[in-house]
């Protein structure tokens, strides 16, 4: 399976298979081969979201997190065609009217794009130490954050400051809403309920276009009434945090079998045929095997993925998301109201709404 291990990977990976404790009878009825039912690999998506009804609310609980994800970062790009917030963030030119610095903008798209990146690349830490349910209610505390500084802003360094604090949430919420989903979600129907982020991310994007509609046909002054809307949006996903339960996969990895446990049986308890022992053990065999597969791979490096396969996985993953960024998707998307106002639109949301 691994052609290109050295004498010391193949010693440790040796050394994790010696030390694992023996398996007892029970166990050995639960080989990882036969720990998830065949019933549970034929399920259909249908029937499997029936039958695990209860994960499979959580996991859509967790995802409304993506909402106020979404709709926050399109309304800081939309937000700067408003003729009240240019009036506020503008300067005032020969010809009487108010015109936004062009390098703010570009300040406020690019930083919010790095410390996005920052939030991603540094938020497995402190997932992995909070737990995946505590880490989804920080995400949607430093949006709030953003919120109040966009409510008191009156330079544009105090809007650069919120872009800071949105791009953070930003990165941090793709290191815990996508994990929590993926380790409470049934396996029959994992993907589709992954893909829940995305839906309600583009959801999230459209009451923006709806919100800054509204707000267009107000007074100028009350343009801040698209930033009150947003403490709105992270209430419901606050509200839903509620509602959620750590991951039992999460207690697992940090050996608290019991409160796993309790865990389970509390969300799939009342399925037919299901057994808490079971699952449980299932969950013990991927972590010891993801552990055994870490400790082979140590050995390793970075520059292993530019090497046979891995190098046809990384253009593979890496192409259709960075080709994007690279022509300027991005950008358009989120200044897209901005585009539509200098090309003469006199509701440039209404562009907007229309390509969500």
């Amino acid at each position: 399976m691994y052609p290109n291990h050295n004498a010391r990977e193949k010693d440790a990976a040796m050394h994790v298979e010696v030390t694992r404790p023996p398996m007892d009878e029970d166990d050995k009825e639960r080989a990882p081969a036969d720990i998830i039912p065949q019933s549970m690999k034929s399920m259909g998506l249908v029937k499997a979201l029936k039958t695990y009804r209860h994960a499979s609310l959580i996991c859509v609980l967790a995802a409304v997190g993506a909402l106020s994800d979404g709709y926050q970062v399109q309304m800081s790009g939309s937000i700067v065609a408003l003729p009240g917030f240019i009036r506020t963030f503008g300067a005032l030119q020969p010809d009487g009217e108010y015109v936004i610095d062009p390098q703010h903008l570009a300040l406020w798209g690019s930083l919010k794009n790095v410390f996005a990146m920052v939030g991603a690349f540094a938020g497995s830490y402190p997932a992995d130490k909070l737990g995946r349910r505590w880490m989804i209610l920080v995400v949607q505390i430093i949006m709030l954050g953003a919120c109040v500084l966009e409510q008191l802003a009156t330079h544009w360094t105090h809007w650069l400051g919120a872009r800071f604090l949105d791009g953070l949430s930003v990165g941090l919420a793709q290191c815990c809403i996508n994990v929590y989903i993926s380790e409470m979600a049934p396996t029959s129907c994992r993907g589709s309920l992954m893909s829940l982020v995305q839906l309600f991310y583009v959801f999230g994007s459209f009451l923006t276009s709806v919100s800054l509609n509204i707000v267009m046909q107000q007074a100028p002054g009350h343009w801040r009434n698209a930033v009150l809307s947003q403490f709105a949006i992270c209430g419901v996903a606050i509200i839903a945090w509620a509602f959620l339960p750590e991951s039992a996969r999460w207690h697992c990895v940090h050996g608290r079998e019991t409160k796993a446990k309790d865990i389970l049986r509390k969300i799939n308890g009342k399925v037919e045929g299901y057994d808490v022992d079971i699952e449980y053990r299932r969950m013990e065999v991927e972590v010891e095997h993801i552990q055994t597969v870490n400790s082979i791979r140590r050995g390793g490096s970075y520059f292993d993925v530019f090497r046979g396969t891995n190098l046809r996985r990384l253009v593979v993953s890496f192409l259709p998301w960075h080709w994007q960024v690279a022509i300027g998707v991005p950008i358009a998307n989120t200044y897209s109201s901005y585009f539509f106002d200098m090309a003469g639109l006199s509701n440039p949301f209404l562009g907007t709404l229309a390509i969500k």
